[in-house]
């Protein structure tokens, strides 16, 4: 005769206990093994015209190269766009995070004001810019630039499209890359002149 071992809701719930202790032991490595990886700074990918320039660890490379200034007034310039209707919103924010925090409230409080943009804003056109030529000779923690760039400024009222030649002259300085500024730059002094 065969003996039926009799299962009691006492051995069920030491069962589950058991299944829920391997459960959260699970979970606690997995916790630890996020937080140990985490140390890494990110990946940054800076996207240029010629292609793609990778830097493992932005911080502890401190160094400026000439592809950093060539990068930063690129963009520096295609983001202050005091023509273009559709992004004033979005781009001049960046730009003047960019800046200098003495120039950044120059442009705040004496150029850039709610009458000019909204003239910006009822002119209704949109721009191309592309840039024609950088140099820049580093000087210590100083560096002045200067780019030509020609803007393409389309008006969707009229459908007329004109060339602006502009030159911009900055003084750009090297500070310490952070969050704030990844480039490890920012503009100190910046003035454009119109060449037509």
């Amino acid at each position: 005769m065969k003996i039926h071992k009799v299962k009691t809701i006492y051995d069920d719930l030491k069962g589950q206990i058991r299944f829920l202790k391997i459960m959260i032991g699970l979970q606690v490595i997995i916790v630890l093994l996020a937080l140990l990886t985490n140390v890494k700074p990110p990946i940054v990918i800076r996207e240029t015209d010629n292609g793609a320039h990778v830097m493992t660890d932005y911080q502890s490379d401190s160094f400026v190269s000439e592809l950093d200034v060539e990068l930063f007034f690129s963009t520096f310039v295609k983001k202050f766009n005091l023509v273009d209707s559709f992004s004033i919103y979005e781009n001049i924010p960046e730009a003047l995070r960019m800046m200098d925090s003495v120039l950044e409230d120059h442009y705040k409080t004496k150029v850039i004001t709610a009458d000019l943009v909204k003239s910006i804003i009822d002119s209704k056109n949109r721009t191309i810019t592309s840039i024609k030529s950088i140099e820049s000779k580093k000087e210590g923690s100083i560096i002045p630039a200067t780019i030509t760039y020609e803007r393409q400024v389309i008006s969707f009222e009229t459908g007329e499209r004109i060339k602006l030649v502009v030159r911009g002259e900055a003084i750009l300085e090297v500070v310490e890359r952070t969050v704030d500024y990844p480039y490890g730059l920012k503009v100190r002094e910046y003035k454009e002149i119109k060449l037509s």
